[in-house]
């Protein structure tokens, strides 16, 4: 029996050197080799022997993510503050951790962006552009690999750009804040007629838009009309129509664009005409 194959497979062999003692033998050892084995001695009676061979290594397991004090799954922060996001995962052997940024790639599709590896990922002076989805993802080759999504909001602080003409409205190509365009800030009507003013607001998500008088949200009623005006992935619009003119009416009218990265407003004059 020495030197003998052991079922067939070379990695198995039954070894006897000198003396009463015999030995077995496995080289390249795998997971299935681990367990209980008997040696059976021929003699009357039967001797047998049951030795469990045991892997001296920790058991090995797919990462999985520890949601601890460190790991956020929504994070609010300013404008051009630092935000340090953490992935932990628990795994053996130990995971490589990746980060990733949902964006939107040239045709609308949203695509997963490379960004960096390590437990931790940090951006420096934050902007509303980088708001978004970043995932962590653990991998070690035992299994799946695990994840982790951080949403991050960036608060932009009220803004009022100076007039901008419909003609160069930008177009975001990630998360933005609001802007919003006007064709005209100051509208002149006589008493009794109708005023028309039109807001247009641009940004990533599309922003919700409305119009204040006095610091009051206005609702469409028998004074007002609202009409929404065609809207795109980033674009709404809003037309405000004020009926029936009195003394009252003039003035200030505000129009207010916000999404989840901020909020921005401007003001109307309606001015009377004799």
């Amino acid at each position: 029996m020495r030197r003998k194959p052991l079922l067939g497979d070379r990695r198995f062999r039954v070894i006897h050197n000198t003396g009463p003692e015999w030995s077995l033998q496995i080289k390249g050892l795998v997971e299935s080799d681990f367990g209980f084995y008997t040696c059976i001695v021929n003699t009357n009676p039967v001797i047998t022997r049951t030795v469990e061979l045991k892997n001296a290594e920790p058991a090995r397991f797919a990462p999985v993510l520890m949601e601890d004090t460190s790991f956020r799954r929504r994070i609010e922060v300013k404008q051009g503050e630092t935000v340090t996001l953490t992935c932990n995962f628990n795994a053996y052997p130990k995971a490589d951790v990746q980060w990733y940024k949902r964006v939107q790639d040239e045709s609308g599709k949203m695509v997963k962006r490379s960004l960096g590896k390590g437990n931790t990922f940090t951006i420096r002076e934050i902007s509303s552009s980088e708001a978004g989805d970043y995932i962590c993802m653990g991998n070690n080759g035992m299994g799946r690999p695990s994840r982790g999504k951080t949403k991050i909001i960036v608060k932009v602080p009220p803004t009022t750009p100076a007039p901008i003409t419909t003609t160069t409205q930008f177009v975001p190509t990630g998360p933005a804040a609001p802007r919003l365009y006007h064709k005209e800030q100051k509208v002149e009507q006589s008493r009794g007629r109708s005023a028309f003013m039109e807001c247009i607001g641009v940004g990533q998500p599309r922003p919700q838009l409305e119009w204040r008088r006095n610091g009051h949200k206005i609702e469409e009623d028998y004074k007002y009309g609202l009409v929404r005006g065609a809207e795109g992935p980033h674009r709404a619009t809003l037309r405000l129509e004020v009926r029936y003119l009195l003394q009252r009416d003039f003035g200030i009218y505000e129009c207010v664009g916000h999404n989840n990265l901020g909020l921005i407003k401007t003001e109307f004059e309606l001015i009377k005409t004799e």
